[in-house]
């Protein structure tokens, strides 16, 4: 981000943010699963960027290049074969499965 708009506006998004995200976690609900709970806190954090660079003159489409920048140097980071795995038809069932039983257990 700081390459893009200037390592200004990216703190005054990460300081935005971080108050946003304050503000969101009292009504963040809680899951009993790790997994559920990652999801939600996610798009918490999402939340809370998309906010701040709203609030910063930024539409939801500029956030969503940034986040798509982030999502793809941490993807990077995951090695190919859990990746491919995680993206796949058959990953994508199991992951499905797992949040359908974490539905119903609460």
């Amino acid at each position: 981000m700081s390459e893009q708009y200037g390592a200004e506006f990216a703190q005054q998004i990460i300081d935005d943010s971080r108050t946003y995200f304050d503000e969101l976690i009292p009504n963040i609900p809680f899951y009993d699963a790790v997994s559920y709970q990652g999801i939600i806190l996610l798009n918490a954090q999402v939340i809370a960027i998309i906010r701040a660079m709203e609030k910063n003159g930024k539409t939801v489409e500029d956030t969503v290049r940034v986040q798509v920048e982030l999502f793809k140097e941490d993807y990077g980071k995951i090695p190919s074969c859990v990746g491919r795995v995680f993206t796949s038809k058959v990953g994508g069932f199991f992951l499905n499965r797992l949040a359908q039983q974490v539905t119903k257990e609460g």
